[in-house]
This record gives C-alpha cells, structure tokens and sequence, in this order.
C-alpha cells in the first residue's frame, strides 16, 4: 500500500494483509514502570441494504399515532466510537389505515413506541421528516454527533424508527419501503 499524493499521511510499517497493523510510533515510555501499546485503529462500516420491505405499523389508537422499530444491526458488546452514519429511507406504498402526511423516521438504540421520537429512539440519527404524498415519499439523513457507546457488557441494537402522527393512520397497518444504512465506527474494546 503506497501513499498517494492526496494523502499526507506519514505511514510507517503499515500491513493490511491480515497482520498487525501499525501506524507511528511511540517515541518514549512515560513512566518505567508503564506498558505502552500502540495500535491502530481501523474504522469500520456496517452497511444495511433492503428493498421493498413490508414493515407493520402500529396504531396506539389515539394521540401517539403509529409506530415501527425495526432491529438493523447489533453493535459489538463493547465501547464503540460511533463516526457518523446515513440513511435513505424511501417508502413505495402505503396500506389502507395510513395516508399522506409528515412522518418521521430515525435511528437510535431504543425502539420506539409511538409517533414521538426522541431520547434514545434518535442518538445515532435525529429525528427526520418523511413526507409522504400519494401514499410515498423519500427521507435522507446523516448523523450531526461524534457519540460514544460505553455499555461494555451488552450488545446494543440499533432502531430504524418510523413515527405516523395520529392524522394519519386510522387502524394498523403497513408500509412498503427501500433503503439503506451506513454506520461509521471504531471498535474500542473493552478496555483491556
């Protein structure tokens, strides 16, 4: 691998052939009676692709509207630094018991359980209006933060949620839609 004349970075000893990976070095040890390791870090990307996926909706039966959360990915059960991440979200068709209106749709690490998202239901990507007009409609959106997830015991899911206000459904449903998701992330570890 060569650096190119874009890239001013100063690569030393750097391996991606299945062995270790190191970039730099550490000029001196702090104290003598410290460790030090150094490691690259090599971010990754998880990629969600789906394509005319029936999703349920969910009327509450009064004001919370409807509602989906849909499990797209499982992060690792330890500390990861989340980069960024983007979705396009594009809904084909709607049932009977939904029409046009402004819904929203989000990615978060809880689901969501009526039309409000927010809280967990939108820390990875906000809360973001899908306009929906003879019965589709497209929603795009990026991640805003650099967000650390520090449960180092549990795996944590990650949401794609939809809220439908309560103007616009009238009995449970489902909708039709494509997409993809994009997460940018570094493993942390576990501290080790």
């Amino acid at each position: 691998m060569s650096n190119s004349t874009r890239n001013k970075a100063n690569f030393k000893n750097l391996h991606v052939d299945g062995s270790n990976v190191n970039v730099g070095r550490v000029s001196s040890t702090p104290h003598a009676s410290m460790k030090v390791k150094s490691e690259a870090f090599i971010p990754q990307m998880e990629d969600v692709r789906f394509s005319s996926l029936t999703i349920p909706i969910t009327d509450t039966g009064g004001v919370g509207g409807g509602y989906a959360a849909l499990g797209m990915l499982v992060l690792p059960s330890t500390r990861c630094l989340i980069l960024g991440a983007f979705l396009d979200f594009t809904v084909a068709s709607v049932a009977a018991g939904l029409t046009n209106g402004t819904y929203t749709v989000s990615v978060g690490t809880a689901a969501t359980a009526n039309s409000t998202l927010d809280g967990s239901e939108v820390d990875v990507i906000a809360s973001t209006n899908l306009t929906i007009s003879s019965g589709a409609g497209t929603a795009e959106a990026v991640t805003s933060i650099v967000m650390i997830h520090v449960d180092a015991t549990t795996a944590k899911t990650l949401y794609l949620n939809i809220g439908v206000p309560d103007a616009s459904i009238s009995a449970t449903s489902s909708l039709v839609a494509s997409g993809v998701f994009r997460l940018f992330y570094i493993d942390l570890s576990d501290g080790e």
